[in-house]
């Protein structure tokens, strides 16, 4: 049966509300995906259960998956829906409790809980302590629709083979290395930020002028006077310090919904860009002085690729690059490398007649972002020397 089949049938069984204990989810659940994957629960030199990790300690771990004998991974099995976390100090901590499986064996390169449903796969790391860090990958299987991306992640990260010959584990590494490399350039952010605000910033202060003077380019009347433009620029800068510095935390600024007087004034004549392109359809766009009608948002995105190209011969292989995500890309030169799920291969792929696919199995909203990342791989300014036509 393949790994498919078997999480098929086990979100079915997750979702039938009888496995009311463990054993019953180690028997339907995790057994089954286990030996999908190439571990064989029957085979004491691929997979032991209650795995002492100290003897004459009361410890073990539900599964240890061996390699030449030696623990490779351990997993902590629970009830679905059996996973603690604390919500205040000194509440019980099921990853804890994994954690010190791996403390007493330092062997295991991953470490998993699962209650069956959710998959928490942990990164082994000697010189961590919190344990959000060390998750590099998590699943909920709760959706038959995400079976074919259940699968290829399972393969990925717990295939036997490529777990013993530590394919896995250069795979964890480089997205957990990612994941900090992130976390870093995220809290750097404001602080940067702050910086850019702080008076004097010349180089900020000069580039908002010059693009707020360039969107009257092609108006008949004469740009806005500079001294004018800086003026507003200059107090545009202060209340957008006096509210970063004044922001309590990222994640508090980004909830609130409160503006302040100067913002409530502007937002009484000019609508938001959300609100305006709620209900409105891409149908076009310009590029510097030529204008191009289309019919859909999938074409403009293939129209505005094509005129890309024809501009710059390196530009296809560049956003290649850049627009690689986990399950699909953006563009390639094989239609069948657009997704890693074959069925949207014939229906959400589009010939851009220059050697290239686009793949537009997308939202609108995301189509535009694409196009924004386009215009940023090619060097144009969006907003300015491309724009969108919608209606």
């Amino acid at each position: 049966m393949s790994l498919e089949e078997v999480l098929k049938i086990a979100i079915k069984n997750i979702h039938s509300d009888l496995l009311r204990k463990e054993m019953q989810v180690r028997d339907t659940v995790i057994n089954p995906i286990l030996k999908a994957l190439g571990w064989d629960v029957q085979d004491p030199e691929k997979v032991r259960t209650e795995f002492e990790v100290e003897k004459g300690k009361d410890g073990s771990a539900d599964y240890a998956l061996l390699r030449k004998n030696a623990p490779i991974v351990f997993i902590e099995a629970k009830k679905i829906g059996g996973i603690k976390e604390p919500k205040k100090p000194g509440d019980k901590d099921d990853r804890e409790q994994l954690f010190n499986y791996y403390r007493a064996d330092r062997r295991p390169r991953f470490l998993i809980l699962t209650d069956g449903r959710r998959w928490d796969f942990y990164l082994a790391r000697l010189d961590e302590e919190a344990f959000d860090e060390m998750l590099f990958h998590r699943m909920e299987l709760t959706s038959e629709d995400e079976i074919s991306g259940h699968a290829s992640d399972f393969k990925r990260y717990l295939d036997r083979n490529r777990v013993i010959n530590y394919k896995s584990l250069k795979v964890a590494e480089d997205v957990y290395e990612k994941k900090l490399e992130k976390k870093k350039i995220g809290n750097a952010i404001p602080d940067v930020w702050r910086e850019l605000l702080d008076t004097p910033n010349q180089a900020l202060r000069d580039l908002l002028v010059r693009e707020v003077r360039s969107k009257f380019e092609n108006e008949h009347k004469p740009k806005p006077n500079l001294a004018d433009t800086r003026e507003e620029v200059d107090s545009f800068l202060r209340d957008l310090r006096f509210n970063t510095m004044s922001a309590p935390s990222r994640s508090k600024s980004r909830r609130s919904t409160t503006p302040s007087p100067s913002q409530s004034k502007k937002s009484a004549s000019i609508p938001s860009q959300s609100a305006v392109g709620k209900k409105s359809k891409l149908v076009g766009f310009s590029l510097e002085k030529e204008s191009v009608n289309t019919s859909s948002a999938r074409e403009t995105l293939a129209e505005i690729l094509k005129k890309l190209q024809d501009r710059d011969p390196g530009f296809m292989d560049r956003l290649a690059k850049e627009t690689v995500g986990r399950k699909r890309r953006l563009v390639a030169r094989d239609r069948n490398d657009l997704y890693d799920d074959p069925k949207f291969v014939e229906r959400s792929s589009l010939d851009l007649g220059n050697g290239w696919w686009v793949g537009h199995h997308l939202s609108t909203r995301n189509i535009k972002k694409k196009i924004e990342t386009a215009c940023e791989v090619a060097g144009v300014k969006f907003g300015s020397q491309l724009k969108l036509i919608e209606r």
